[in-house]
């Protein structure tokens, strides 16, 4: 995977911490690897030591720390409007509902001016794990036939097949939760990740914990239900 980020900013803004704004991309992350002093970060040329280390790598998170994670393709659904009707934004905002009959949730919001309404089941599994450097990036047919039934059955006013369909990698944990905390006893590593198709409602909240974590600032709330340890100790 690609190194995003190394330590962008010191949020106390102390200059003896040892931060420097700084941003790289394009370089691939071997290993993250802490100890009793410190973090090496190893790339593909060199190795970045640090004191301590923020993972926030998506699917390729269990690959850089030891955390339960099943990486999985899922295929991405949007929906036209049947003619005369209304599918805009405002009269489908964001939603998740009940399929009626089928024991399912679908998710998703409707149109903005001009584009498709984005539809897609609550259950998208099994999870069975897929290589996140390999993953089939072809839509092939039958694979939208689960939610094409859900469409038909729950949103009258959408045509009930996809009009554009692509496909991204999901990360999800044995309980569902996400994983924010130490990856370790060393409390070196903090990871964010593991949000089982949730993330990106909850980014902003999940950047602020792992920043609080990485500076030994106390959360701004409970997160010991998210603990990456809580398997182990299982």
């Amino acid at each position: 995977m690609e190194l995003r980020a190394t330590i962008l900013s010191d949020r106390r803004r102390d200059p003896s911490a040892g931060a420097r704004p700084g941003l790289r991309t394009g370089e691939r992350v071997l290993a993250v690897e802490p100890d009793g002093e410190g973090v090496t970060v190893r790339l593909a040329d060199r190795a970045v030591r640090v004191r301590r280390a923020v993972v926030a790598a998506g699917p390729w998170l269990a690959q850089l720390a030891d955390v339960p994670l099943t990486p999985h393709r899922v295929v991405m659904t949007w929906f036209s409007a049947r003619d005369g009707r209304d599918a805009s934004i405002d009269r489908m905002p964001v939603f998740i509902r009940s399929a009626p009959g089928a024991g399912q949730w679908v998710w998703g919001h409707g149109a903005l001016p001009g584009d498709l309404a984005k539809v897609g089941p609550e259950l998208d599994g099994p999870f069975e794990p897929d290589d996140p450097d390999a993953i089939d990036r072809t839509v092939r047919a039958g694979e939208t036939d689960g939610i094409a039934a859900l469409v038909a059955a729950t949103f009258p006013d959408l045509e009930p097949e996809p009009a554009e369909t692509t496909t991204c990698i999901m990360a999800h944990t044995p309980d569902g939760q996400f994983l924010v905390g130490p990856a370790d006893a060393s409390g070196r590593v903090v990871v964010a990740g593991g949000c089982s198709g949730h993330s990106f409602k909850h980014a902003a909240a999940l950047g602020e914990l792992a920043a609080q974590l990485a500076v030994d600032e106390p959360p701004f709330t409970d997160i010991g239900f998210l603990d990456p340890r809580r398997f182990a100790a299982a």
